[in-house]
Formats: structure tokens, sequence, C-alpha cells
């Protein structure tokens, strides 16, 4: 009888330190999830979100001032430009995760270079800035006959406008400004199409 009783008096004591272990454990943090962890939650949901074309949801994961007043309408036009197996690929793979106080940032290993950063708002981590990720992330390159296609139509822009710029420029009647004007325009059209055949360029 009395080894009974010494039987269950031990098992009432092991359960009693079970718990107060528990809840030790339970103030020192052990099972919540880490500043890390939710960082990483935000930025799979926001690449998944875009792969699966959810604004809603991809919006949510954002900061007030990230989102704007059309969120919903600037990320719809942002996807045509994405591809949705690109952002699977980025929601997949390993994120680099960095936290500074309410800060962090979460380094994507495709597109290479993306980076979001967040901000912890009312203890959620939401991203900042970051989310319109990279030239890399869109369609592929051109072929090599799309991109000459794309060349000598700009170039036949560029000459349109230097043309009309020139005519305008030697006419009788033109003022001074409306040549500067059209000069301004045939430059500012070669600048950016240059930079927009560059980052076409396959």
């Amino acid at each position: 009888m009395d080894e009974q009783n010494s039987t269950s008096t031990q098992g009432a004591l092991l359960a009693l330190l079970a718990l107060v272990l528990l809840a030790a454990l339970t103030g020192c943090g052990i099972g919540r999830a880490s500043n890390q962890e939710r960082v990483s939650k935000t930025a799979t949901s926001y690449l998944r979100a875009l792969a699966s074309g959810d604004t809603s949801k991809a919006c949510a994961q954002l900061t007030r001032r990230a989102r704007g007043d059309v969120c919903a309408a600037t990320t719809k036009e942002r996807l045509s430009r994405l591809q949705p197996d690109t952002l699977t690929r980025a929601a997949d793979g390993s994120i680099d995760i960095a936290v500074h106080g309410n800060t962090a940032t979460a380094g994507l290993s495709e597109p290479k270079g993306g980076r979001f950063v967040l901000t912890k708002v009312d203890g959620e981590w939401l991203i900042a800035s970051g989310y319109t990720l990279t030239a890399a992330v869109a369609s592929p390159a051109l072929t090599k006959q799309q991109y000459q296609a794309m060349l000598t139509s700009a170039n036949a822009r560029i000459q349109t406008t230097e043309t009309a710029a020139e005519k305008l420029g030697f006419a009788p009647n033109a003022s001074h400004a409306r040549a500067a004007a059209a000069l301004e325009r045939w430059a500012d059209a070669e600048a950016k199409n240059a930079r927009f055949l560059a980052a076409a360029n396959p």
C-alpha cells in the first residue's frame, strides 16, 4: 500500500514538474513564431499571392504607404509583366532574412538581387519597399529577331521625330521655342528608346 502511495506521489510530482517547465518555456517564447519566421511568411505570402493573381492578398502584405489608394489596380497591371512560374520559384527558394529592431530585409534567391524591406506595424511584419521586384522577374528576354524588329521600329520613331524637329527648326515661321521643344522631344525619345532597348537586349 505504501509502495502504491509512493508511486502515485512520484507521478503527481512529475506531472507538476512538467507543467512548471512548460510554463517556463512558454514564458521564454518557446513555441512562438520568431521574427524571422514571420518575415518569411509575409514575403512568401506576397510572392504566392502574386503568382496566383490574388491582388487582395498581395496588397494585404504591404504597409499602408506601399499600398497607396489603388493597390489592387496597380498590382494587377504589374502582374502583366511578371511570370507566375518565376514568382513561385522565388517563394519556394531560400530567403536571406536579417532583422534590425522594427525593420527587416528579405533577400530572395530569385530573381537575383530581389529584396524586400519590411517594417513591423502593430506586431505584424509588412513589406514597405521592394514589392515591385526587379526586371529579372519580367518576361523572358526577346529573341534576336524580336530585338532586331524592335530596334528597327525604335530607330524609325527616332528618325521621324528628328526629321520633324529639323523641319520645324529650319521653317521660316518657326519660333525658337517651338523648335527647341521639338528638339527636346526628339532627344527624350532617343534616350527613352535607348534605355528600353538596353533592358530588352537578349
